[in-house]
């Protein structure tokens, strides 16, 4: 399948899905491709209100990136961040018990999911070396 493009006015996750899938009304439509690219698909359901040119935001370029530290204080930061409460109106638990899932925004600080792409990048290709056939950069 081809990289999805951001020309055409459709969702970036419908970009994803096989013709068959893009033809189906509903979401209980069989999986017909492997698991990365429903990975792949999965991500770009996650909604964020901040700019979209954000690096976060885009696809890192595939190659050799150095390996990338994060700091205990900015650990720290990210966990508190991740500890509060995420505060659900009514109709979003509503909307979890008709559907099984809502779309939670804004989670991440945008700089914090950064950071974690990259360092989960040079984790994958410390542990994996560079597969340019791998679609996780």
């Amino acid at each position: 399948m081809k990289e999805p493009s951001n020309s055409q006015p459709k969702p970036q996750s419908y970009d994803y899905l096989s013709k068959a899938q893009q033809k189906s009304e509903g979401v209980a439509s069989q999986w017909d491709q492997d698991n990365q690219q429903w990975w792949n698909w999965y991500m770009t359901l996650a909604e964020n209100e901040h700019d979209q040119t954000n690096a976060a935001a885009k696809p890192a370029i595939a190659g050799v990136q150095a390996p990338i530290e994060i700091d205990e204080s900015t650990l720290a930061k990210i966990a508190s961040g991740l500890s509060a409460p995420y505060k659900l109106s009514s109709a979003c638990i509503s909307q979890f018990a008709k559907d099984g899932y809502i779309k939670l925004k804004n989670v991440i600080d945008p700089e914090h999911l950064t950071l974690l792409r990259q360092r989960i990048n040079s984790i994958l290709i410390d542990t994996l070396g560079v597969e340019p056939e791998l679609a996780f950069r």
